[in-house]
């Protein structure tokens, strides 16, 4: 039979011919979409060649030809090696079944249905596209030249071939078999969700963000920003790339390659990531490693960037490289080889690595064996410290140390024990912590050959004659070269000296005659405390002002017709030192947003606001942060010609302080602040033709108390710091100058003011503190500033009838020791 119109043929009877059907155009159907409609033989299609029962049919004719085969409706199974090269089309609700030698293998396939192969010993088709389901049953699927996108859902044991071309799939598929990529072929697995695949074989390029089992093969993969997580085991000898990270969840997974993806590696409690010969992850942020990290089998040994975790790392004979080493990790080191700490931060190893007997190298940054809360931390092994290394902790370390940086034992005060020998070079530092009642000791099992400098810090507080060990050992060679001092310029009646014993170097305070005048230790770099509450009190002045200073225009609400506003601004604020303290340095920026109603003859409102501060100090390095939520109140009202406005605000300030004391530790303290202001003042607005000159004056009134804390981080220089209260009471006077410009519909308004403030309560700033043994100190800091000379403009457009926007630009001209730059962006609109 030979079908060649346009339109379509519907069969739906039972034809018996047994010779050939060939379709040279347009469509033939075979059935209506009931249970009957049939040929039989073979096919040459160019056209269409659609299936439509409600049944289950199998045809074992072999289809040829250029054209499109349709399933619609119940199962259609197909027995031939089918060799037509025009597409096939499974629409919604119907199967198309592959069995026994079954083929469409020089078809692409667009699956709205169901596609089974689960009959056949699998098989090929050239692409696959569609939203429908693919079951596998224990079979492979093979896209020998695949182009598209398949949205729906492949299930069942067997696996998919990707042998050439690029295949996307979207959607979450569920079957368990191997994944193999061909050397010319591209997979990319692109979904929300995460995508569950058996072990994947890859010669090609595999692009993916989501879930697999293992990783095998030789090719490549990209993984996006949400990283590859691997379930299953692999050896992947292909490399790694992309912005996204490496998670091992249940896998033991081998790479070989050079990975340059730059995400997070992540080896959870059950899993492990071995490396072997040239194998890298260096590129990777970090290694939390939870379950193992084995780089035993590498022939160059490994560098990565950071590591945490629980653990534990294999070297075997190989050397571990952290180049940008910080934080902590807890786990266990094992092996002969070598770890090398570099970058210039703290790495903190809490674990107990007896089982390292290799070397430890300090090349640069800070080592810390043991935090305060962990003295039973240990590292296996020797350790040595470079130049620029420092060694610390509470814990120990087994083999030898050899300094040539610096050894500071403890972290705040503390031990640290060497197992075996202690070898000070001449150009190295042992750096001992010393309070009014205990010392920093260096505890060591062998000798300890000393030269170089001991450096020793005293922490505040109140001492007396007292002897310190400072270093222990089985023998003592040698002596420093030199000592110093830090937090003690003159140690007053006490005479610090050094007594060097067969076993042990002790810190000896005496006193000429007994009994001695105890001596006291100050503290340093105390003055950051009223800085933070200076300029907390200086922002809570400003929200005062800003509210003075918008009440001298008149407000455009009406009762009817409130009017609300936001402003944002950032300043910068200079306060210079006096009384040799040193001054600071104040950012701050945030927003003020309010709405007004009018009330009979006056205008009243309500506003909040938020804002931060960075406060820099001069000459110390230290620093504070204000974030502070306000509220006010605000009015004002019309007495003759005389405008009087009046304000009434609160807020709350979250504060916090950092000394550094090197780069080992800094004093840190975080605590809670309150402010409250007022102010009042009366204007006098007078009209010339376009120019509008306001003279006024006021008062206003800011009160700040900032809670007492305790600092951490720091040791025997954290303080306990009391409360501050800082009042400020200013009179002020002021004169602004109004210009209007452009037509009724759309003014523009510029505006120039001078004016001038005095400060008269007490300027001087002090707060009380306290050492860690209890003696209370005076911590003293920059006076507050007593004048304030401020010039600003300003212009203001109405660019919608119901809306203005106003730039403006203020200044404080140092006439005491505080200057200041603002810039304003203010937004109203008329409701």
């Amino acid at each position: 039979m030979t079908q060649s119109g346009t339109g379509t043929l519907t069969l739906s009877g039972t034809n018996t011919y047994t010779g050939g059907t060939t379709i040279s155009n347009g469509t033939l159907q075979i059935g209506s979409g009931g249970a009957t409609g049939s040929i039989s033989g073979s096919v040459t299609n160019n056209g269409t060649l659609a299936f439509n029962r409600s049944d289950n049919v199998t045809f074992g004719g072999a289809i040829s030809g250029n054209g499109t085969v349709q399933q619609s409706g119940g199962t259609l199974t197909l027995s031939a090696a089918n060799t037509y090269t025009g597409s096939t089309r499974i629409n919604g609700g119907a199967t198309l079944a592959l069995s026994g030698t079954g083929s469409v293998a020089n078809s692409s396939v667009a699956d709205s249905g169901t596609l089974d192969i689960s009959g056949t010993s699998g098989t090929s088709i050239q692409s696959l596209s569609g939203s429908g389901n693919v079951v596998l049953g224990g079979q492979t699927l093979t896209l020998s030249n695949a182009n598209s996108t398949f949205s729906g859902v492949i299930s069942g044991s067997g696996g998919l071939t990707i042998g050439g071309g690029t295949e996307t799939l979207t959607n979450v598929n569920t079957y368990t078999g191997t994944t193999t990529i061909g050397n010319a072929a591209t997979l990319i697995l692109s979904s929300g969700n995460n995508i569950a695949l058996g072990n994947v074989v890859n010669f090609g390029n595999l692009q993916i963000s989501g879930s697999m089992g293992g990783l095998s093969g030789t090719g490549s993969v990209s993984v996006g920003a949400a990283g590859l997580v691997l379930t299953g085991s692999g050896s992947f000898g292909g490399a790694i790339s992309g912005a996204g990270g490496l998670t091992l969840s249940g896998s033991n997974e081998t790479l070989s390659g050079t990975n340059t993806y730059a995400g997070v590696t992540t080896i959870d409690r059950d899993s492990a990531l071995l490396l072997s010969g040239t194998g890298s992850i260096a590129q990777s942020s970090s290694v939390t490693a939870n379950g193992t990290l084995d780089i035993s089998a590498t022939t160059a040994g490994a560098t990565i960037q950071n590591l945490s975790g629980t653990g534990s790392v294999k070297l075997g004979s190989q050397s571990l490289t952290l180049s940008s080493a910080i934080g902590s990790f807890s786990g266990t080191f094992s092996g002969s080889g070598t770890l090398v700490k570099q970058g210039s931060g703290t790495l903190i190893l809490d674990g107990s690595s007896s089982s390292f007997t290799g070397t430890t190298e300090v090349n640069a940054g800070l080592l810390e064996v043991g935090d305060i809360n962990t003295p039973s931390a240990l590292l296996g092994g020797n350790v040595s410290v470079d130049a620029a290394g420092t060694l610390r902790g509470h814990g120990t370390v087994a083999g030898d140390v050899s300094n040539q940086g610096v050894v500071m034992p403890g972290g705040s005060i503390g031990t640290l024990t060497v197992g075996g020998n202690y070898t000070q070079a001449s150009n190295a530092t042992l750096a001992i912590e010393v309070s009014p009642t205990q010392a920093s000791q260096l505890k060591v099992g062998g000798s300890a050959a000393l030269a170089g400098t001991l450096a020793i810090t005293y922490d505040p507080g109140t001492y007396s004659a007292k002897t310190y060990t400072l270093v222990s050992a089985n023998s003592i060679n040698g002596k420093f070269a030199s000592v110093t001092s830090a937090g003690a310029s003159n140690l007053g009646a006490l005479t610090p000296s050094l007594d060097y014993g067969a076993n042990a170097v002790d810190l000896v305070l005496s006193a000429p005659f007994t009994p001695a005048d105890p001596l006291v230790i100050a503290p340093t770099n105390t003055s950051i405390y009223t800085a933070v509450g200076t300029s907390a009190i200086l922002g809570a002045q400003a929200q005062g002002t800003a509210l003075l200073d918008r009440m001298v225009q008149v407000s455009r609400a009406t009762a009817a017709q409130p009017y609300g506003w936001i402003n944002a601004t950032g300043s910068w604020t200079k306060v210079g030192g006096t009384h040799g303290e040193p001054g600071f340095q104040a950012n701050r920026y945030g927003f003020l947003a309010g709405l007004d109603k009018r009330f009979g003859a006056g205008t009243a409102g309500v506003a909040i606001g938020y804002d931060h501060t960075d406060i820099n100090e001069q000459n110390t390095g230290d620093s504070g942060t204000t974030d502070t939520l306000r509220a006010a109140l605000y009015g004002t009202r019309n007495v003759g010609p005389v405008n009087l406005a009046a304000t009434l605000g609160a807020g709350l300030d979250f504060l916090s302080q950092k000394r550094p004391f090197g780069a080992a530790t800094t004093a840190e303290g975080d605590h809670m602040g309150q402010e409250f202001s007022t102010g009042a003042q009366a204007s006098l607005p007078m009209t010339f033709g376009s120019v509008t000159v306001t003279p006024r004056a006021g008062l206003r009134y800011a009160y700040f108390h900032a809670n007492g804390f305790g600092e951490s981080g720091a040791g025997g220089q954290d303080l306990n710091v009391g409360t501050d209260n800082v009042h400020s009471l200013q009179p002020y006077v002021g004169v602004t100058v109004d210009r209007a410009f452009g037509d009724a519909l759309k003014p523009v308004n510029a505006e120039l003011r001078l004016g001038y403030a005095r400060e008269l309560l007490d300027a001087n700033r002090a707060i009380n503190v306290a050492a860690q043994d209890g003696t209370v100190f005076v911590a003293p800091g920059t006076s507050f500033p007593r004048g304030y000379l401020t010039a600003g403009a300003s212009m203001t457009l109405h660019p919608l009838k119901n809306l203005d926007v106003s730039l403006s630009y203020d200044t404080v001209i140092n006439t005491t020791h505080a200057s200041a730059q603002q810039g304003n962006l203010r937004v109203g609109y008329q409701f």
